[in-house]
């Protein structure tokens, strides 16, 4: 789930960085954006959390 979240940031930017796009589709891609990062970084703190878990406990 790692590479998958660092895939969606990666994509996420890329997309961002796309500058010669319409005032509409920026203004539609920046929450949508926000949103993949927002679960990307979710996605990455929780495996993360679950493998310090994981030693912590195991």
């Amino acid at each position: 789930s790692e590479t998958i979240s660092i895939e969606l940031c990666s994509a996420a930017l890329d997309i961002s960085a796309v500058r010669p796009a319409p005032t509409t589709i920026k203004r539609l891609s920046k929450p949508v954006m926000n949103t993949i990062l927002f679960s990307a970084t979710l996605i990455l703190d929780y495996s993360i959390t679950k493998h310090l878990l994981y030693h912590i406990f195991a």
